[in-house]
């Protein structure tokens, strides 16, 4: 049975499968990240629910330097931990950029949050 938002793969090139996921982050909202709301991840045509378990750290654009941070405003670039409601078929953004990228869409509003280029598995 295959619905829409299932991945189709080679067996020799699966991708990694999980529900906690490190990413990169471009955070694109005038509303700050806010770790209390669920969020929706769009990754491909699959859509499922998500919250930001954590904020990793955010880039200093004028130094390129990795800073401790406890939010993320209008164009703030960093990384945060995600966990999704479903497991989630991905690849590393380095290894496939269309299958390693995913956007955030605020659900009370519906506007899109944040761009997210997948890094790692989380633990």
């Amino acid at each position: 049975d295959i619905s829409r938002g299932d991945v189709l793969v080679n067996s020799d090139h699966l991708p990694q499968n999980s529900q906690l996921i490190e990413a990169d982050v471009c955070w694109m909202d005038a509303r700050p990240l806010d770790e209390s709301i669920t969020y929706l991840l769009q990754h491909n045509s699959k859509i499922t629910k998500c919250k930001i378990r954590e904020i990793v750290y955010k880039v200093d654009i004028n130094t390129l330097e990795k800073e401790d941070a406890y939010d993320f405003k209008l164009n703030d670039i960093g990384r945060v931990i995600i966990k999704t409601a479903d497991s989630l078929p991905f690849d590393f953004y380095t290894d496939n950029k269309a299958n390693g990228a995913a956007i955030l869409i605020d659900s009370r509003t519906n506007l899109t949050a944040a761009a997210l280029m997948f890094r790692a598995v989380a633990d």
